[in-house]
């Protein structure tokens, strides 16, 4: 497991899209990577992507996290892990579909997205 950690400038914040191959996958359990992106508050910038292959959930969120990812978007995300996510600073966002490109080039409406709703297994509202 990665141990380094990225600071960023306050008010940035360091984004994860769950892959499918180019669509944001609809689970993140079936996601094999991530994109990362900075967001500055007004554009993307692309940082990196992150390999989770077949990896189980509480590592997955690990390899998230020693990127200073601080939102996951995803399409669906299984509220039993919600808290490891919070407690390594995670915040998750599902219900987002489509290209991973068309989303990340709308990021600031996605962010400004309330958080997973755990009260339902999904959290299936359009982004």
């Amino acid at each position: 497991m990665l141990e380094a950690r990225f600071l960023l400038p306050v008010s940035s914040v360091r984004v994860a899209i769950a892959l499918f191959e180019d669509e944001v996958s609809p689970r993140f359990c079936h996601a094999k990577s991530a994109s990362i992106y900075t967001w500055n508050g007004a554009c993307a910038e692309f940082f990196g992507q992150a390999w989770l292959g077949d990896a189980p959930y509480p590592d997955r969120l690990n390899v998230l996290a020693s990127y200073g990812v601080q939102t996951l978007l995803c399409g669906s995300f299984p509220c039993s892990h919600h808290p490891a996510a919070l407690r390594l600073g995670i915040r998750v966002v599902c219900g987002c579909s489509g290209s991973a490109q068309a989303l990340a080039s709308r990021l600031g409406e996605s962010l400004a997205a309330p958080p997973a709703n755990c009260d339902a297994p999904e959290d299936r509202t359009q982004r």
